[in-house]
């Protein structure tokens, strides 16, 4: 029994990068899995041309929270010459929650990654995601890679990617931060919105991550008893109302921002979220609440209004040149018809001066 017990990996969250290589269609397939141990399952995919190869991150080399940050600069910095990818990376995602439905959910997929990787199965982590991606295409090359985490470890590595700056005095005591409830957002790479986007006292789609003590966890699941898995023991993804905001600069030129979200009175839990993370938006009867979207920090947009506006003022001056050239023919045509009726009149008038003769 003890040397089982040797066997397994202890984790509390464990992130999986994944670059599949489409032979027969010269594409890449970029994402990622974050999930908390037998619990929910997070993911992001994105289509990529194969010619682009030489743009993207390598696995090997760039931990979790490094990669899905390059992976949504290249997203962002060449959808505007080349918006298909927008629409295939739609694709692939709708694929792979359709494959989750097949199989029971994601949650369900998660708990099977969760004791491979407690086994240290890596082979038999990458026949389970080839098998995810089996009726996508026949011919594929999958690389991985898989990291675990504790609660605590995963936290501190967000907050150590934080250039505290003059805000050191108010979050480098990370005790002060794990007397709270630690939550994650929703993430929705396609359709979502940055955390700019929300306002305090607006809903934000959260998983709880870690409690402080038992004794918050029993009040929060007492709360929330109606999102609680009975068998698991755990909190399906549920309402907070944002509470505060503050941004926290990066050490590089990412930005990341501490939010805290009430889920019930007197209990606030909190995330860094890098800001340009993409997350599921309100629900439609909140998005009125919404400010206008910032385009000079969201170039997805910037890129494609960019795009079509070129295009409409190009239609813009073809359209002018053409009303002015009808409008000079149209005088032309008018005139040749004055000048022509006149010649007819005066042939007329010679003829009947002959024939009088």
């Amino acid at each position: 029994m003890e040397e089982f017990e040797k066997n397994i990996n202890e984790f509390d969250i464990f992130t999986i990068q994944i670059l599949v290589k489409n032979i027969m269609m010269d594409e890449l397939i970029l994402g990622y899995f974050f999930g908390k141990k037998n619990e929910n399952l997070e993911y992001s995919f994105f289509n990529f041309p194969a010619s682009l190869s030489k743009k993207m991150p390598d696995l090997k080399y760039n931990p979790y929270l490094i990669y899905k940050e390059k992976i949504s600069e290249i997203f962002n910095d060449i959808l505007p010459d080349n918006p298909e990818i927008l629409d295939n990376s739609k694709k692939i995602m709708d694929y792979v929650s359709f494959q989750f439905k097949k199989i029971g959910g994601s949650e369900k997929f998660s708990k099977r990654l969760t004791y491979l990787i407690e086994r240290d199965e890596k082979d038999e982590v990458n026949m389970e995601i080839l098998g995810l991606f089996e009726n996508w295409v026949e011919k594929k090359e999958l690389q991985l890679n898989i990291q675990t985490f504790t609660s605590d470890e995963f936290s501190k590595l967000m907050i150590d990617s934080i250039d505290m700056g003059n805000k050191a005095e108010k979050v480098k005591d990370f005790a002060e931060l794990r007397k709270f409830p630690e939550f994650y957002p929703l993430i929705d790479p396609i359709h979502g919105v940055t955390i700019d986007r929300f306002v305090i006292g607006m809903p934000l789609k959260c998983t709880i991550l870690s409690y402080p003590d038992q004794e918050t966890e029993k009040k929060v699941k007492e709360e929330y008893k109606e999102f609680l898995d009975e068998k698991e023991g755990f909190l399906k993804p549920i309402d907070g109302i944002i509470v505060s905001k503050e941004i926290l600069p990066g050490k590089k030129k990412e930005t990341y921002i501490l939010v805290k979200v009430r889920l019930m009175e007197g209990v606030v839990a909190y995330s860094i979220i890098l800001k340009a993370l993409r997350l599921v938006r309100p629900k439609q009867t909140d998005e009125s609440l919404l400010p206008p979207p910032e385009t000079e920090v969201d170039p997805i947009p910037k890129g494609t209004e960019r795009w079509r506006v070129k295009r409409r003022k190009k239609e813009t001056t073809v359209m002018t040149t053409l009303k002015e050239r009808a409008r000079f023919k149209f005088t032309d045509f008018v005139l040749l018809l004055v000048i022509l009726g006149g010649s007819i009149a005066l042939i007329a008038l010679l003829l009947d001066l002959f024939s009088n003769r």
